[in-house]
């Protein structure tokens, strides 16, 4: 198929977060400059076709807030792209989104985040809290409503079946329009395997390595045995240097091999992009 544009959906994995050029300025008075879009997978897929890329990831996004861009996509440039590469990254698994009537935006909690729980990092939690409401006074109250809606209102099963119905009805709607498609898990990795085998999907494999200690266990995501990109990249980095605290993850030149910080490094954009490649081959898509 001879698509028009990449358009690549999902959260700070996706959008290249964490690239940052030149040296460290983090210390100076100079700002530190973002680079990720010149590194990420999808601008290396644009490249490679010669088209346009589209990249409506960004940081902290729910999956939630990434099929909303997809709709958004499909709904404000049907008319500009007819053929477009889609290509979603799922995001973390207890991530929602939410709308502030504050100032008329959405926004993504993250209720496994240390800042609702560790009293030491409440300053954050204070630095949400006015980001969201307008309002730094309201922290505890923000504080006391998702750990009242993770007590009462959060179901592991029925989140992983509402996450599933809703990519099944993705696919469902870009098979329809013959859109072609790619998925894999950005982070968790709580599609089923009837999903995955009846779709579009990439895997990275299971790793079941996680014996390091320094790994954070704080998020759920983070576990054993899951197929996402984040755990096919601390596998790789771990491999080689025995600990995820051990070898480069760099955020800038030289970058790390694997990772930057936490996230993807340059290396692993353009490993995924092969990835895609290989996988849109191989499958004739």
């Amino acid at each position: 198929m001879n698509y028009d544009c990449v358009a690549a959906f999902g959260c700070s994995f996706v959008e290249g977060a964490a690239i940052s050029g030149g040296k460290d300025l983090r210390h100076t008075d100079k700002e530190t400059k973002w680079v990720g879009e010149k590194h990420r997978f999808s601008k290396i897929l644009a490249e490679h076709f010669s088209i346009p890329e589209i990249n409506m990831a960004h940081s902290g996004f729910s999956n939630e807030s990434i099929l909303r861009r997809v709709y958004r996509f499909f709904k404000e440039s049907k008319k500009q792209y007819k053929n477009p590469l889609v290509i979603v990254g799922t995001s973390g698994f207890t991530r929602k989104e939410v709308f502030s009537n504050f100032n008329q935006q959405s926004y993504d909690l993250h209720p496994l985040s240390p800042y609702f729980y560790d009293k030491k990092q409440y300053s954050k939690l204070k630095d949400v809290a006015k980001k969201f409401t307008g309002n730094e006074n309201n922290t505890d109250e923000l504080k006391n409503f998702v750990e009242f809606q993770m007590k009462y209102f959060f179901n592991e099963d029925f989140e992983i079946e509402k996450l599933n119905w809703q990519i099944s009805f993705l696919i469902g709607f870009l098979k329809s329009k013959n859109i072609a498609y790619v998925l894999f898990n950005s982070i968790d990795d709580y599609l089923t395997d009837e999903l995955k085998e009846s779709s579009n999907y990439i895997s990275f494999g299971k790793f079941n390595h996680y014996k390091d200690t320094t790994i954070n266990k704080s998020e759920i995501s983070y576990g054993a045995n899951k197929d996402s990109w984040y755990n096919d990249i601390n596998y790789k980095h771990v491999t080689e240097y025995g600990s995820w605290e051990n070898g480069s993850r760099s955020q800038f030149e030289p970058y790390g091999k694997y990772s930057c910080g936490g996230h993807p490094s340059p290396g692993s954009h353009k490993n995924l992009a092969n990835k895609i490649l290989n996988y849109i081959n191989e499958n004739n898509i």
